[in-house]
């Protein structure tokens, strides 16, 4: 999964911005939720 910083968003392979934002990193999900980061709008 990719976390972007600046927004507190992540995002997952396959979606538009995995990878592309700068100030990113590959995260595991657990990391993300437990730092309190959401998911990108339209991630089930």
């Amino acid at each position: 999964m990719w976390l972007d910083l600046l927004s507190r968003t992540y995002y997952y392979r396959g979606q538009q911005r995995y990878g592309a934002t700068k100030g990113g990193a590959y995260v595991c999900r657990n990391e993300a939720k437990g730092a309190g980061m959401r998911a990108a709008p339209g991630t089930q």
